[in-house]
């Protein structure tokens, strides 16, 4: 009889859909990662690259804002099967440009619910863990 053993589920790929608005206060540039029906996009769409107590770190298309511009974020987190939103206003502190078409920003969190993004950073610390329990798993790491 053969036996076999559950390495992987597609439970453990399971993640969260970020949804992302960042709009320029002053020229009033607005970059999605949606397109108008609501559909993820893939090309030259703004992301968060990471997060920490008090900044948000961006890649949003060049020419989107510059160092000392404000910034409006609005960000919905889809959870299954629940969905958390988050608006805040940042100062952009760094601007790099990676690419011809894309910059990485670090944006200083200044009006913002404290309560809200620390609900925001345990979503992200709880995936974190997730992902680090898996590779322990997959590769005994």
């Amino acid at each position: 009889m053969l036996q076999y053993c559950i390495m992987f589920r597609a439970s453990d790929f399971d993640s969260f859909v970020i949804l992302l608005t960042a709009e320029n206060v002053g020229t009033k540039t607005i970059a999605k990662n949606t397109d108008d029906s609501g559909l993820l996009r893939t090309s030259k769409a703004p992301s968060i690259v990471s997060i920490n107590d008090t900044h948000i770190f961006l890649k949003l298309p060049s020419r989107s804002c510059s160092t000392g511009h404000n910034l409006s974020i609005d960000l919905e987190i889809k959870v299954s099967p629940n969905s958390i939103r988050f608006s805040c206003t940042g100062k952009v502190i760094k601007l790099t440009s990676i690419s011809k078409d894309m910059d990485l920003i670090t944006l200083e969190l200044m009006q913002f619910e404290v309560t809200e993004w620390q609900e925001i950073l345990s979503i992200f610390d709880r995936r974190q863990r997730e992902v680090l329990d898996f590779l322990d798993k997959a590769v005994g790491w």
